[in-house]
């Protein structure tokens, strides 16, 4: 999937979060990338749009629950939502 395939709704900081990743991954040369998502909201807000950026990967996301969202590369890539204390 290119940048040019993403819905106009999608927020382009979940984009740079996940290639961020990748790119530090490769500097590694480490096997494995994770995006980690930390809310310091506890209503969740905006979890609507991580569960609709890891959709366009065909995943569902459960709340504080590790992904594989697939493979780039030779890289695995896990992601998470997390929520920490204010």
């Amino acid at each position: 999937m290119g940048l040019n395939e993403l819905p106009d709704f999608m927020s382009y900081q979940l984009v740079h979060r996940l290639a961020s990743a990748l790119v530090e991954a490769r500097k590694c040369f480490a096997p494995y990338a994770m995006m980690i998502v930390h809310s310091f909201n506890k209503e969740k807000e905006h979890f609507t749009d991580y569960q609709a950026f890891l959709r366009l990967f065909g995943k569902v996301v459960v709340h504080s629950r590790l992904i594989y969202v697939g493979q780039r590369e030779g890289i695995q890539i896990y992601s998470e939502w997390v929520v920490g204390k204010d």
